[in-house]
C-alpha cells in the first residue's frame, strides 16, 4: 500500500457535500491534503459555504452550454485541469464518470461511490475506467474484483448516530418548534439522467396533498421546481444546512426526492416516496428500506397522498418506525469511518 497525502473530492450535487463533508474533516486532522472542485447546482456552493469547507466552483449549471455531451466534456476538462495542478493520489466522488475518466490518464487512483443501478448510461461510461468501486451490500450489479460492497448506505455517512445528533434549539432559531406535529414535503425537478420517463405529483396533487396535510399538522415543502402561488406559504423556512435536524424531529416525510426519503427513514421518520419504478426495477437500497419497515414506495399518486394522510393522523406510528431504525443501525456500518479507512488504503 502507497501512503496517501493529497485527495481531490468531486462533488456535483448538495448530496454530495453531505456525503463527504464527515470524510474531509476526518482527512483534516490527519494532516491529508483535500482539495475539493465543485459544480454550482442547486445549493452545492451555498451548502460548502455554510460548512466552510473550501472549494473551487469549476462548472456552472447556469452556463448554457452545460448540458449534454459539451457540457461533461467541459465539466471534465476543468476537473482535469484542477488534477494536474493538485497531483492527488486519489480523485474521489459519487456516480464518478469525471473521476473515473481523469484517473485512466493520470497518475490518481480513482476512488468511486455509487447507489443507482438505474443510472445505465452513467454507469457503463464511468465502470471500465473506475479503480475501485464501492456500493451498498445489496446492490444489484457486479463489477468484478475492483467492485467491494459495505453493510449501509450513502446517507449514513453523516446520519448515522456518531455522525450526527438532532438538535430541537438549532430548529428553535429559525421559528420551528421541534416538539409540534409537521410533515415535510419535497417535490423535485425530475431532471437527472435515471429521471427520464418519469415524474411526479401534478399541480392538483401537489395542491391536495399540501392542503390535506395541513389540517392535520404543519407542513414545510422544499421545491426545486416552481411552487403554486398558494403553496408558497408552505415553503421551507429553515436554512439548507439543518434540513436533517427538520427530517428527524417530523412526524411525516412525503415527496419525490429519493435521497431525502432515504434520509427520513434512516432517522426514523415515517418516509413516502412517491416513483413511478416499480419494486421488480427499483434501487435495492429503496427496496431494502422497504424490508426493514422504514419506507414507503408507490407509483400511484393517490395512494402516497392517502397514506400520507392516514399517518399524519396516527400517533403511535413514530414509535414503530424508531423501532425499526433501530433494528437497521444495528445491522449498518459508519459509513465515513469505512470511507477513511478505504479511500486512504492506496492500491497502487
Amino acid at each position: 500500500m502507497t501512503e496517501v497525502e493529497r485527495v481531490l473530492v468531486q462533488i456535483s450535487h448538495p448530496a454530495h457535500v453531505h456525503f463527504y463533508k464527515n470524510f474531509i474533516r476526518e482527512c483534516a486532522k490527519r494532516d491529508i491534503l483535500t482539495k475539493v472542485v465543485a459544480r454550482d447546482k442547486d445549493i452545492t456552493v451555498d451548502l460548502l459555504k455554510s460548512y466552510n469547507i473550501e472549494h473551487d466552483v469549476v462548472f456552472s449549471h447556469s452556463d448554457e452550454s452545460s448540458v449534454g455531451v459539451t457540457g461533461q466534456l467541459k465539466y471534465e476538462l476543468e476537473v482535469l485541469k484542477s488534477s494536474l495542478d493538485f497531483k492527488p493520489d486519489i480523485i474521489t466522488s459519487i456516480g464518478g464518470t469525471t473521476a473515473a475518466h481523469i484517473s485512466a490518464i493520470t497518475s490518481a487512483e480513482s476512488v468511486i461511490f455509487t447507489d443507482t443501478e438505474i443510472a445505465s448510461i452513467a454507469n457503463k461510461i464511468t465502470i471500465p475506467f473506475a479503480d475501485r468501486i464501492y456500493t451498498p451490500r445489496k446492490y444489484d450489479e457486479e463489477y468484478g474484483n475492483k467492485h467491494l460492497r459495505y453493510d449501509g448506505y450513502h446517507e449514513l455517512a453523516y446520519l448515522h448516530p456518531s455522525q450526527f445528533s438532532p438538535n430541537k434549539e438549532l430548529l428553535k432559531t429559525q421559528g420551528v418548534d421541534a416538539d409540534e406535529r409537521y410533515a415535510v414535503v419535497r417535490f423535485i425537478a425530475w431532471g437527472a439522467q435515471h429521471d427520464a420517463g418519469h415524474s411526479g405529483f401534478t399541480r392538483e396533487q401537489k395542491k391536495r396533498l399540501v392542503t390535506s396535510l395541513s389540517n392535520h399538522a404543519t407542513v414545510y415543502v422544499t421545491s426545486e421546481s416552481k411552487l403554486p402561488p398558494e403553496l408558497e406559504q408552505f415553503r421551507l423556512p429553515v436554512d439548507p444546512n439543518i434540513i436533517h435536524h427538520l427530517l428527524s424531529f417530523a412526524d411525516l416525510y412525503i415527496g419525490e426526492s429519493g435521497t431525502m426519503a432515504t434520509e427520513a427513514a434512516i432517522l426514523g421518520t415515517p418516509s413516502i416516496r412517491f416513483n413511478s419504478l416499480n419494486k421488480d426495477t427499483d434501487m435495492s437500497n429503496f427496496v431494502e428500506l422497504e424490508e426493514y419497515g422504514l419506507l414507503l414506495t408507490t407509483p400511484n399518486a393517490n395512494e402516497a397522498i392517502d397514506t400520507a394522510i392516514e399517518w399524519i393522523t396516527d400517533k403511535q406510528i413514530s414509535k414503530k418506525w424508531h423501532t425499526n431504525k433501530k433494528d437497521m443501525i444495528d445491522e449498518k456500518i459508519d459509513v465515513t469511518k469505512y470511507m477513511i479507512q478505504e479511500i486512504l488504503s492506496q492500491s497502487g
